[in-house]
């Protein structure tokens, strides 16, 4: 009677064995299916759309989607920014860009009393007048946020208390300029239009150049336009920069995800260059001959610090005086990053050398 019992407890549990080994070849099946499915979508989908999709490009190449809005741009004052004004320059081609006038602290007390001047002309005039001597500094941010963000502000602060003027706007597609496509040539037109206007005021005085990360490929490109027409600044600062975007992107942390692909350079890197997106610092360096500063974090993840150094490497390969160009490398330990040298405490005396040492070589 035992015996029985046992054997068909035994009959029993031999469907019920099967049912559950057939369970699970069935969930490994469909997790191996799924896991399938999001690779194919991942590293062959993606990289095709991307391939194919010039406005994605450009989205994420420029990441002006990425709304960062710290202060009203039509106050800059309330930024923090003792007397700044908020105003408009119009490119060549008709686009309205957003820009703020930070002052040196020198005229912040005077700003304060032209506030009450209800004639926006003469309010205008006097701040024109400010910008005919010193030294004003053209700044060309990276991409996402825009002239509001707190990092930018922070150094706008910080030049302005080596009173130097700060001349901070956005490209089109950004903040309160005109909403309009962006591409390489788009942005350095819009620089370009900056430079101009601040060239007119700037009769007695220098202008310097600040770029940050892709500001500093954008500042390279345009000066090495101008300076072909015979338009030279007087320094230019570097701050986080890449030698070119082949070599930026193959860096950059997510595309550690696709580098390993055969198709990659196909995919990422081709289609970029087919689309005129090259920022190739290395190239237009060559034709810019002013004084150059880099600035550098050896743990920007960004931008890679082998990147600015390598692109340091090349100026030097191709420029007669290599007295004319410094690197500062900020150590890894200080925690600096890709957007943080700002708050290095040298750097007021690092930036108000270089400026001297560029203002004896003019």
């Amino acid at each position: 009677m035992v015996l029985t019992s046992r054997l068909a407890a035994a009959v029993v549990a031999i469907p019920l064995s099967l049912a559950y080994f057939w369970f699970a070849e069935q969930i490994c099946l469909g997790t191996f299916i799924f896991a399938l499915l999001c690779f194919f979508f991942i590293f062959v989908v993606v990289p095709l759309i991307f391939r194919y999709s010039y406005d994605m490009q450009r989205g994420l190449l420029f990441l002006n989607f990425v709304k960062v809005h710290n202060a009203d741009y039509n106050k800059p004052t309330s930024a923090g920014l003792i007397g700044a004004r908020s105003l408009n320059i119009t490119t060549k081609d008709g686009v309205r860009l957003g820009v703020w006038h930070t002052l040196p602290v020198k005229h912040q007390l005077e700003a304060l009393a032209a506030t009450w001047l209800t004639d926006r002309a003469a309010r205008d005039q006097r701040y024109d007048s400010w910008m005919e001597t010193g030294v004003t500094v053209v700044y060309c941010h990276g991409n996402a946020g825009d002239r509001t963000s707190d990092h930018r502000i922070k150094l706008y602060q910080i030049l302005n208390q080596l009173n130097y003027h700060v001349i901070a706007f956005d490209y089109r597609g950004y903040a309160d300029s005109d909403n309009l496509p962006i591409d390489e040539q788009a942005v350095v037109e819009d620089t370009r239009a900056i430079l101009t206007w601040v060239r007119e005021r700037v009769t007695k005085g220098n202008i310097f150049v600040w770029g940050h990360s892709l500001g500093t490929a954008i500042a390279a490109h345009t000066l090495a336009v101008l300076e072909g027409e015979g338009k030279k600044v007087a320094g230019v600062v570097l701050e986080a920069p890449f030698n070119n975007l082949s070599e930026e992107i193959r860096e950059y942390p997510i595309s550690q995800l696709f580098t390993i692909l055969p198709w990659f350079d196909f995919c990422f890197v081709e289609p970029v260059y087919e689309n005129n997106l090259r920022f190739e610092s290395d190239v237009n360096l060559r034709n810019v001959s002013v004084p150059l500063l880099f600035l550098h974090a050896e743990d920007d993840r960004v931008v890679p610090f082998k990147l600015g150094r390598k692109l340091h490497e090349s100026v030097l390969r191709h420029r007669k005086e290599n007295n004319t160009v410094d690197f500062i490398r900020f150590e890894r330990k200080l925690g600096y990053g890709h957007k943080f040298i700002y708050r290095d405490r040298h750097l007021p005396m690092i930036v108000r050398k270089f400026v001297e040492k560029s203002l004896q070589k003019s």
